[in-house]
């Protein structure tokens, strides 16, 4: 994707890693600036978790929180936490291109799963970088901090087809209200809120929270 970059005024040095008023910017600026800077990514650790709902995936399970890391371009491993009826545990799930493993929860031993990856588990790279590149509505509703770095907090609606590869239980048809913390020297999201449903089966105020850290840290994702 071509970026068109926007000229923007420079940084002192007091905006790295503080929280101090930076200059403003075009919202769109901001996400152009985003997309390449995603587009650098190596890697990245997450966690997601749900208000008012969860996320279903395979096994009939579905997903309440998950903490991991993600190789970029497919790599991903996870601690998903999971529920099915009244029963919940916490599993583990390495995805690697196009295999998918996963822990039973009664004997921990690893299973493999065919014709499975990342998306069908909630992929945070591809649902953060999809969501960027097809936000709509945008606009700049200020700054604040996040883990000590100056972000600018976005605001805007997505429509929920456009992250269908990264979240394989999404459907299309709907309107997601989004927030976005973009770091204000970076330009890499720290933070995404997803509020609403992204299918049928969902409870309308649900709402899915990412934070982002530990960009291009050193991680090895192995088969199991």
């Amino acid at each position: 994707m071509a970026i068109a970059f926007v000229a923007f005024a420079l940084f002192g040095a007091a905006c790295g890693g503080s929280n101090e008023p930076v200059p403003t910017i075009a919202p769109a600026a901001a996400l152009e600036r985003s997309v390449a800077a995603l587009a650098d990514l190596t890697s990245f650790h997450f966690r997601l978790s749900h208000e008012n709902g969860t996320t279903a995936i395979p096994l009939n399970l579905a997903l309440e929180s998950a903490e991991g890391d993600v190789v970029l371009p497919d790599r991903f491993q996870a601690e998903l936490r999971a529920s099915t009826g009244s029963f919940s545990a916490t599993v583990e799930v390495i995805s690697i291109g196009g295999e998918t493993w996963i822990t039973n929860p009664f004997t921990r031993g690893w299973q493999s799963l065919p014709g499975l990856d990342a998306s069908d588990f909630a992929d945070p790279g591809r649902l953060v970088a999809d969501l960027i590149e097809a936000l709509e509505e945008v606009e700049l509703a200020g700054q604040s901090s996040v883990d000590g770095a100056t972000v600018y907090r976005l605001k805007g609606v997505l429509a929920s087809e456009a992250v269908g590869d990264a979240i394989g239980s999404a459907q299309p048809g709907f309107r997601v209200g989004v927030e976005l913390w973009v770091d204000a020297v970076e330009f890499l999201p720290r933070r995404v809120r997803l509020s609403g449903r992204l299918s049928d089966l969902e409870p309308a105020d649900i709402v899915r929270e990412i934070e982002l850290s530990r960009f291009d840290a050193a991680v090895e994702i192995k088969p199991p």
